[in-house]
């Protein structure tokens, strides 16, 4: 969606954990997650960015967090 000189775009991110990350070894694991990027244009150049997606979902895939009880 483009409104202005910003634009706003679903995207999905995507990661192999190969170094620390939160105080905790490389674990090799991966994840994936979707995400909202905003970008303001100015010209012909990205002047900023802004990225928002859930930390709780890829902190759970990396084994950092434990995944919620379903009752």
């Amino acid at each position: 969606m483009i409104e202005g000189d910003r634009a706003r775009m679903v995207i999905t991110i995507r990661g192999t954990q190969t170094g620390p990350f939160m105080g905790r070894p490389a674990s090799g694991a991966r994840m994936a997650t979707p995400a909202l990027w905003t970008i303001r244009v100015e010209g012909d150049r990205i002047a900023e960015e802004w990225i928002a997606y859930d930390t709780a979902t890829v902190m759970q895939q990396l084994g950092l967090m434990p995944k919620p009880a379903i009752a």
